[in-house]
């Protein structure tokens, strides 16, 4: 009798092999393809029976809906620092901030605890408005500095309260009156010391004083909108254009500063004339999530005694908006009542990511100047 090729043990064994490879190679590919499409769609791509009877897609339906319901539910904080759009106590997200302003070109307190830093020209060099809203747990603030109307129109844009030692215009301007917003705290001796120097020092038991003498209500309740909104706690980080820039500069006589970002802390520090801007009393450098660089009109005074310069803080101008190493051009925008608004150039309100915030104003004629790395 005749063997049947087929029983030949050589063949069925080729035969099963074949068999075994050819499911192997359909079951990867189905697991492959099904892998794919959930990292493009982020959906299981759960293949459903057609013929299954209602009961099922009831069920189906009901498992649906569960797994919805059981999403992580996005943490949105009881209260917000309203200058950083983080988390903070109580107290801060009742208070309004400080606004102190200081002298950056000679020692610096507490600057560290700033939310928000405006650093703003002057004709002989910069000052600085640090908006603080825990002053009273420094032991020491300062270099106070004289107010000039258009700095201290900075501290209305934000709510804040604008600290100074003493106002330094010779003129006075229509756009700010400050009288019943700047605490000059060389009117009593008993506010302040100097270190033997000429500028001025205080500490927390001064400031209270101070602040409950003049009536100086810290209540943010009346405080007005910000010029931008915050990234909300449901989106992903905000990255503004398609280039990395991770420096940009100005190299000038009066204003020549750098901001230098840092990706492993995804912040910027500031470097005014070569010099890492600092808190004297720590030892800190300020690190920033935001920063913008502003550019407003200025007019210098001449007279015969001295040389003033005023800038336009209540007007318009363009300006740029860096974080997280992206960038994008703004415009702003200001009147007197203290009320500013930043948009982007198609005229959509500005969105920043939560964090502290830095400020450079400059003048108008340095916009050319300015370089991005």
């Amino acid at each position: 009798m005749k063997k049947l090729k087929s029983s030949n043990p050589v063949r069925l064994i080729a035969f099963f092999l074949t068999a075994v490879l050819l499911i192997c190679t359909f079951g990867l590919g189905v697991e492959g393809s099904q892998k794919n499409n959930e990292c493009q769609d982020g959906s299981d791509n759960t293949i459903v029976d057609n013929s299954q009877n209602d009961s099922s897609q009831d069920i189906s339906k009901e498992d649906s809906s569960d797994n919805t319901d059981n999403e992580p539910e996005i943490y949105i904080p009881e209260f917000i620092n309203r200058l950083t759009g983080v988390e903070s106590s109580e107290e801060i997200a009742t208070s309004a901030h400080l606004a102190f302003v200081m002298n950056p070109d000679i020692s610096l307190y507490g600057i560290s605890g700033a939310d928000i830093v405006c650093d703003i020209p002057t004709e002989i060099g910069r000052r600085i408005v640090a908006f603080i809203p825990e002053s009273q747990q420094l032991w020491k603030i300062g270099a106070i500095s004289p107010t000039r109307g258009y700095i201290s129109n900075l501290s209305k844009f934000f709510g804040g309260i604008c600290i100074s030692a003493g106002n330094d215009d010779e003129m006075s301007y229509g756009c700010c009156d400050v009288k019943n917003t700047t605490l000059d705290l060389t009117i009593e001796d008993k506010y302040y010391y100097t270190e033997f120097t000429d500028y001025i020092y205080t500490n927390r038991d001064m400031l209270s004083t101070a602040i409950e003498d003049c009536n100086i209500i810290t209540s943010s309740s009346s405080v007005g909108t910000l010029p931008y909104a915050f990234n909300g706690y449901d989106s992903p980080p905000l990255i503004y254009g398609n280039k990395s820039i991770f420096k940009a500069s100005l190299n000038d006589s009066n204003n020549s500063f750098s901001l230098i970002y840092d990706e492993s802390t995804c912040s910027y520090s500031v470097f005014n004339k070569g010099e890492l801007l600092k808190d004297t009393m720590n030892g800190k450098g300020l690190d920033f999530t935001n920063c913008l660089i502003l550019f407003a009109d200025s007019v210098v005074y001449d007279n015969s005694r001295y040389s003033q310069m005023v800038m336009d803080t209540v007007g318009s101008g363009s300006g740029f908006y860096l974080s997280l190493s992206g960038l994008c051009e703004i415009k702003w925008s200001s009147n007197e009542d203290g009320m500013m608004k930043i948009t982007t150039l198609n005229g959509e309100e500005l969105t920043i990511n939560r964090g502290k915030t830095y400020f450079s104003f400059l003048t108008a004629s340095t916009k050319e100047r300015i370089l991005f790395e």
